[in-house]
């Protein structure tokens, strides 16, 4: 099993901009390209205002990462092929469960988490 965090990139930016009607646009898009890019069985959940959880049942973190490999090319398409005045990005850490590491689903997710935020550091430093 492994598990993706999600965090929609400048989001507030977003909503500040275009307001919050575009700013619900932009989660109900990023939402629907999950559910397309993702299986059936994996379980997909908002967990806050612009973070998403994904639980990648019986796959491991090659595959998982593999998945959000897909996501980013769906967006990449989603962000040519639209005409919205703003643009998707988002980071993402995935980890595959380790009994050994992850005493239970909050550790999973706090490991997760922190490599996404990693993930939205890097590439802070690579868009300046």
């Amino acid at each position: 099993m492994s598990l993706a965090f999600v965090d929609l990139d400048r989001f507030k930016h977003i909503n500040d901009t275009w307001g919050h009607e575009e700013g619900d646009r932009a989660l109900i898009a990023i939402a629907d390209l999950m559910k397309a890019a993702f299986r059936e069985s994996d379980i997909l959940a908002r967990q806050g205002g612009d973070e998403f959880i994904i639980l990648f049942a019986n796959t491991s973190r090659h595959d998982a990462a593999t998945a959000m490999e897909t996501l980013s090319h769906n967006v990449a398409r989603f962000n040519q092929q639209a005409a919205n005045p703003w643009q998707l990005a988002f980071s993402w850490g995935c980890v595959e469960y380790d009994p050994a590491s992850h005493h239970s689903l909050n550790a999973l997710v706090a490991t997760a988490d922190r490599l996404m935020y990693q993930a939205k550091q890097k590439q802070g430093r690579e868009r300046r």
